[in-house]
């Protein structure tokens, strides 16, 4: 075999190689931890790693604040009392390949508990899907990445 059909294979070789590797490589999706600005500007939602590194998230700020406001839409009376500052709103997530699914989330304005939840960062992990439910009746959120509210709930 001569020298140039030698380098013609090296050559060849190792653009496969780049190619394949290229191809494997896939960047890590946008971090789903952080602070969440929710769609009507209301609250900022802290998402952090839980139980297995899955997020849950808590109510880090609210325009609203103040001794008074109350989970009183709680189903459960015991709750009513509770202050909505700090509160987990979400939780029992599991990683998907698109982000992470079969969670929960708390609505404090209606007192109630939507499961089906599913959490997907778009945008370059500028903006997050919540999406509750899925076929014709499920419903969706965009909340957009926020810095650390200069006031924070009590944790």
């Amino acid at each position: 075999m001569s020298l140039a059909s030698r380098h013609s294979m090296v050559l060849a070789a190792g653009m496969v190689c780049l190619a394949l590797c290229a191809a494997g490589a896939q960047a890590a999706p946008p971090s789903v931890y952080g602070f969440w600005l929710t769609e009507e500007a209301d609250a900022i939602i802290e998402i952090l790693p839980c139980s297995a590194n899955n997020p849950c998230g808590k109510i880090a700020w609210l325009r609203e604040q103040g001794p008074d406001v109350r989970d009183v839409k709680n189903p459960d009376p015991k709750q009513r009392t509770r202050p909505i500052c700090g509160l987990e709103l979400l939780g029992g997530f599991q990683t998907s390949g698109s982000g992470w699914v079969s969670g929960w989330l708390y609505n404090p304005e209606d007192g109630k508990t939507h499961r089906d939840v599913a959490l997907t960062v778009r945008s370059g992990g500028a903006a997050l899907t919540v999406s509750v439910g899925g076929g014709f009746f499920s419903s969706s959120e965009t909340w957009r990445r926020a810095d650390a509210p200069a006031v924070r709930c009590p944790r």
